[in-house]
């Protein structure tokens, strides 16, 4: 379970600064498909990333299973990404001079776990279409090619828990359907934890746990 308690998130700008969160609570049991959602600027992706351990709060505190991510040391943190935690961008992240292979492979390269993953890696893109591009660089695939890439690079080592950043909002809606189809399938067949920030609601299903926020607040969740 993830349980956020009361945390602020301002940023430092020269003399001023900018309260993007103001005051969070909330928390998503385990095996949720949940969304946050809210106006352009109302801190959706800060709350994500802050959830992923990929930013700190500056008050409040976030447990994962009861344990403070945001009391973690750098080394704790990282750690938990790399082993816990999937991550899906809307810019997909991809390394242009790699293979649709070896991207997906990349997180694996500090464990020396490359070659026992590799066979996992193809057989995961051919599930999901990719079969015919394993060696393809990203600027010879479509948007939802590379989507669906970045998607397989974040849960091919099973995470528990897959943290998405507008995964869709580069693609049409026909391909965006294909990513939510995807995670879907995640989540159904492996109990994963799905957490999405999007500003399309049309994926939403009437069983999600919606997370809504304005000007840094909760309304909704």
């Amino acid at each position: 379970m993830i349980q956020i308690n009361n945390i602020t998130k301002t940023y430092q700008q020269g003399s001023s600064q900018t309260q993007v969160l103001r005051g969070i609570s909330c928390e998503i049991p385990d095996g949720e498909f949940a969304f946050i959602v809210g106006p352009s600027g109302s801190g959706k992706s800060t709350l994500l990333y802050l959830m992923g351990a990929l930013d700190a709060p500056t008050t409040g505190t976030i447990l994962l299973d009861g344990q403070s991510v945001s009391a973690m040391s750098p080394a704790a943190a990282d750690a938990l990404r790399r082993k816990q935690l999937g991550f899906v961008f809307q810019s997909f992240n991809l390394i242009r001079n790699l293979s649709a292979l070896d991207n997906v492979l990349v997180p694996f390269l500090p464990d020396g776990r490359q070659p026992e993953m590799q066979k996992q890696a193809r057989e995961l893109l051919s599930s999901i279409g990719l079969g015919d591009r394993l060696h393809h660089r990203p600027s010879q695939l479509s948007g939802g090619e590379q989507q669906r890439v970045a998607i397989a690079r974040a849960i091919l080592k099973q995470p528990r828990f897959v943290f998405a950043d507008e995964p869709t909002g580069e693609l049409d809606s026909t391909t965006g359907q294909k990513v939510f189809d995807l995670l879907r399938q995640l989540h159904q067949e492996q109990g994963t934890t799905i957490i999405t920030v999007t500003h399309d609601e049309r994926y939403i299903k009437a069983t999600d746990r919606i997370i809504r926020i304005e000007d840094g607040k909760v309304l909704e969740g």
